[in-house]
């Protein structure tokens, strides 16, 4: 069988998604980088400011009562239906357990490496056909921590 490596960047609701479509094809070799200890994206919520536990720096714009700009129809992915009993604009913590939701009804998990940050991507072979990427990572509570 001819196997292929596929990288997903990030564990938000659209790198869910993705593992979720990609994972139904048994020849893709999948591993998702996930810069939290948690997936979620930005709809992981902390109050911490400037910089985590580990001295990096927080990339996120959540607020502890934020609420999405889009119905929760125009978010839920298909064969996901939101739940009746969530409000029209989902809160953070319930777009939050949603995508917690899809991910685990789909066993997607496994394909998460969390605490990964993603140092760089660069093609190493462009072929309008098939290019190759080199996805540079580490684990971002050990200093210096860098694979290819």
């Amino acid at each position: 069988m001819d196997e292929k490596k596929i990288a997903v960047i990030g564990a938000g609701i659209m790198g869910v998604s993705a593992l979720r479509r990609l994972s139904e094809n048994k020849k893709f070799l999948l591993t998702c980088f996930e810069r939290n200890y948690d997936l979620g994206g930005l709809w992981v919520y902390t109050d911490q400011t400037e910089n985590d536990v580990y001295g990096r720096k927080i990339h996120s714009a959540m607020y502890s009562n934020i609420q999405t700009n889009l119905p929760k129809q125009l978010m839920q992915l298909e064969g996901f239906p939101v739940d009746e009993e969530c409000p029209s604009f989902p809160t953070h913590t319930d777009a939050l357990a949603y995508i917690r939701i899809v991910a685990d009804q789909c066993d997607i998990r496994k394909y998460i490496k969390f605490n990964t940050e993603v140092q760089l991507v660069e093609p190493v072979s462009e072929n309008k056909q098939d290019t190759k990427w080199l996805v540079t990572y580490g684990d971002k509570r050990k200093k210096n921590d860098s694979h290819v």
